[in-house]
């Protein structure tokens, strides 16, 4: 069966809210499956998806074909001034960097797998009150798949 691109987003998001509950890694983060209406100091929240299909094997009986879903995940991260938006980067950072040992670890169900973040992207914003991070990355599961 190919992979349901949202349930890979929902697997994804659902995973990383085991990570906020008291005493995990990401206690006290804002995690959700879409942006927040209002923000906390540390949210993190899926975006949008792309896929790919990449035949694999091309041979009778069948067609094995590796599926990949990308999703972004963004994590933003914001303080008050006197921050400084080189605090804001470090927590962001260090908030991907639980995520990703996280997920090396963890098994996902039905062939699904972590297969990496390729590539990512940061920006800040700095008003009279606050400094913001916002960091995004692509976060790819991949699934092994038979069509006859």
């Amino acid at each position: 069966m190919p992979i349901s691109l949202y349930d890979a987003k929902k697997s994804l998001i659902d995973f990383l809210k085991t990570l906020q509950d008291n005493g995990e890694p990401l206690y006290g983060a804002q995690i959700s499956y879409e942006a927040p209406r209002d923000y906390s100091p540390i949210s993190v929240y899926g975006g949008g998806i792309r896929f790919n299909h990449t035949d694999a094997v091309a041979e009778s009986p069948g067609v094995m074909v590796e599926e990949s879903a990308f999703t972004a995940l963004y994590i933003r991260v914001s303080k008050e001034i006197p921050a400084t938006i080189e605090e804001t980067d470090q927590i962001a950072e260090t908030v991907l960097n639980t995520i990703i040992s996280a997920l090396m670890t963890n098994k996902f169900g039905g062939g699904l797998s972590w297969q990496g973040m390729p590539n990512g992207a940061s920006d800040y914003s700095i008003t009279d009150s606050e400094v913001t991070t916002i960091l995004a990355v692509q976060v790819v599961f991949g699934k092994m798949i038979t069509y006859v």
